[in-house]
């Protein structure tokens, strides 16, 4: 068997800190920091959201834009993540880059990446 060569994800539980989500709460700024975190250092990162009674609250759509970035919960109405007050379409937007589209010498280039998303609901 040959050994692996992509490096194992980084996991963060989004209830930790410096994330710090509270169920219950508006916790779009604890999933866009970790989501801006795990684009910066370029690793793959599993974004934990552990089961809760109580929801946790998105009052803005959350940009999902790393490469290799999975979300995991606990299991299905476990875990779950809810738009809170105002309407918008996705809440959590994957493929959507925050930063323009690069140019290269050889044109436009614009990532694809595949986001899996598993083991959570988004409730909306």
């Amino acid at each position: 068997m040959l050994p692996a060569t992509d490096p194992l994800p980084a996991r963060i539980d989004i209830t930790q800190p410096p994330y710090k989500a509270i169920p219950g709460t508006d916790c779009a700024p604890a999933f866009q920091a970790a989501c801006d975190d795990c684009r910066a250092d370029g690793r793959p990162h599993v974004i934990y959201i552990p089961g809760n009674a109580a929801p946790y609250l998105l009052n803005q759509p959350i940009f999902a834009d790393a490469d290799n970035l999975a979300f995991v919960g606990d299991g299905e109405r476990l875990s779950v993540i809810r738009v809170n007050g105002q309407c918008f379409p996705d809440a959590l937007q994957f493929g959507v880059r925050q930063t323009s589209i690069k140019v290269t010498a050889s044109g436009m280039h614009i990532d694809q990446t595949l986001t899996p998303v598993s083991d959570f609901w988004i409730d909306a």
